[in-house]
């Protein structure tokens, strides 16, 4: 068997992922974008998260994020609190209801990494982790 080239493999297994997690959020009528907002918010310490933090995150475009925010606020889950500091400027901050959901989501999240990783040792899940984070690393570089 023919190995495959690691671009394909890492377009394939984010689409496996993607549709997973997707598939899971239905429920809660999250995306996994949404979803992957909302975990940084909850490891984040208070206040601390504007939008900006998130497009450096996640690569992603500030049209993007403000979409995403906008559907997280439309859905009580976020919402926008002024920086004392610079009054253009605003933190997101968790709602009480997405507070009270913290440990339903954090198990969640956990859960689907498990299940991404299943059948991987722990060792192949840290090098996996490592080998990945080096590519990240050097395409942000550039």
């Amino acid at each position: 068997m023919e190995r495959s080239k690691v671009s394909i493999l890492i377009k394939k297994s984010s689409l496996i992922f993607d549709k997973y997690v997707n598939q899971l959020l239905v429920p809660y009528h999250l995306t996994g974008s949404q979803f992957r907002i909302l975990m940084m918010l909850y490891k984040s310490p208070d206040c601390s998260v504007r939008q900006t933090d998130i497009e450096a995150a996640f690569s992603m475009t500030n049209p993007t994020v403000t979409g995403l925010v906008h559907n997280l606020e439309k859905n009580g889950l976020v919402k926008k609190i002024t920086n004392p500091e610079d009054k253009r400027s605003r933190f997101l901050a968790l709602t009480e209801y997405a507070e009270s959901r913290r440990n339903e989501f954090l198990s969640l999240a956990d859960s689907i990494e498990n299940e991404m990783t299943d059948g991987l040792s722990e060792t192949e899940t840290a090098v996996l982790s490592e080998l990945l984070l080096k590519v990240i690393k050097k395409h942000e570089e550039q």
